[in-house]
């Protein structure tokens, strides 16, 4: 099966109550390891027809170099010392990196506070393999700018076409999602990244560079590659 399979049930303990535009009420009891559901954006008929569903890493990269970015600076990983830099190129910032994190996350997702903070303490300790690239599926810019602010993501314009296109091409159904890409195979590596760097950690990106899941050791329960 391939490695863009949804993640199991058991990783998915928090839904919305319904896949709808508008994101489902944060339920504050709700599990750190689950997930909320969202609904994916219809593309245009041109888009779509060109490419139904066909993840590649050249198609999503260059969805992604559409927009400018504001990319960290810091000399410390601290949330107080992170500082974002605005209008930079995203084939300069891509091309600096192996490896490119796709975060699908949101203020309103409980899971998504929670992780947030340790993929951005993980973006920086591997940041001269790696970059995390924030796609917000929040209500507002500001409500974005908010959650971003003090995390060592690159963040691109609030909801462009896009980072819109994007979700349809990769499917993205539940929050947070993680999709890691290796810009040197070109390949699509797992849409597991979340489970990769909570329970794999360090460990995810030596499989990363073996053109690895970084969570094979799921293969007992799922079957993935």
């Amino acid at each position: 099966m391939s490695s863009f399979a949804p993640p199991p049930a058991a990783a998915s303990t928090h839904t919305g109550s319904s896949a709808s535009a508008a994101p489902p009420a944060a339920d504050p009891a709700a599990s750190a390891s689950g997930s909320c559901a969202v609904a994916s954006p219809r593309l245009p008929l041109a888009v779509e027809a060109a490419s139904p569903y066909q993840p590649s890493q050249k198609g999503v990269l260059s969805v992604l170099c559409r927009d400018p970015l504001s990319v960290p600076s810091s000399l410390s990983p601290s949330e107080h010392d992170i500082q974002h830099v605005p209008g930079a190129d995203p084939g300069e910032y891509m091309q600096s990196k192996r490896f490119i994190l796709l975060y699908f996350s949101a203020a309103w997702c409980p899971p998504c506070r929670t992780f947030s903070p340790a993929l951005s303490g993980f973006a920086y300790e591997h940041r001269d393999k790696l970059g995390v690239i924030f796609l917000s599926h929040d209500t507002s810019p500001d409500e974005a700018a908010k959650f971003s602010t003090g995390k060592f993501f690159a963040v691109p314009p609030f909801r462009t076409q896009g980072s819109q296109v994007l979700n349809q091409l990769l499917g993205v159904a539940m929050l947070p999602t993680l999709v890691v890409f290796d810009r040197e195979s070109g390949k699509v590596l797992t849409n597991w990244g979340r489970a990769a760097v909570q329970y794999n950690g360090d460990r995810c990106v030596e499989d990363w560079e073996k053109g690895k899941s970084g969570v094979s050791w799921l293969k007992a329960t799922c079957s993935i590659s």
